[in-house]
């Protein structure tokens, strides 16, 4: 999983470090030593990190400006913005050996006072629009750990938080 904060890393990303295009890359490298088909590609997903009231997520709305989260229409709108341009960035670099494979919520916990689960359903259905999944990796036990099916997430994984603390003990894993 790759993880961006706004569209702002995004652009460090993409264009400064250009991770990416490392990882495919490697991608490559490992694809021949494991001798799979020259079409095989890897699926990867780009984390969307929750846009907060008050946060500035850059240019969302397209002005040239960068924006300050001020609604929820503002947070939907900035993920959206997100989504398309990781798209759109996806397709331009013609990665031989990565494939987009859906999106990976950042956040480990889901907090309803905050209307993260409506948020979280509103990213799910703009995923879907895109045709991805939502995919989410929750600590043991996480906040709002029991709201990943209201919120329609369609993979949950709960991380054992093992190597965090063994005293959990080996049946956790």
């Amino acid at each position: 999983l790759i993880s961006m904060l706004s569209l702002k890393e995004f652009d460090t990303l993409f264009f400064i470090s250009d991770a990416p295009g490392t990882v495919d890359k490697l991608a490559g490298q490992i694809k021949t030593e494991l001798g799979l088909d020259k079409n095989f590609k890897y699926g990867i997903g780009i984390t969307i990190y929750k846009p907060t009231i008050g946060s500035d997520y850059g240019d969302f709305d397209g002005d040239g400006k960068s924006n300050i989260i001020n609604t929820e229409a503002d947070r939907i709108a900035a993920i959206e913005a997100y989504m398309n341009d990781v798209e759109k960035r996806f397709k331009e670099a013609g990665f031989e050996n990565l494939e987009l494979m859906g999106y990976y919520w950042y956040h480990e916990g889901i907090y309803p006072e905050n209307n993260d689960p409506e948020i979280i359903k509103q990213t799910v259905k703009k995923c879907h629009a895109h045709g991805y999944d939502l995919f989410w990796i929750p600590w043991y036990n996480a906040p709002g750990v029991e709201y990943w099916k209201d919120c329609d997430i369609d993979v949950a994984v709960m991380q054992p938080s093992y190597a965090f603390d063994t005293a959990v003990g080996e049946g956790r894993l």
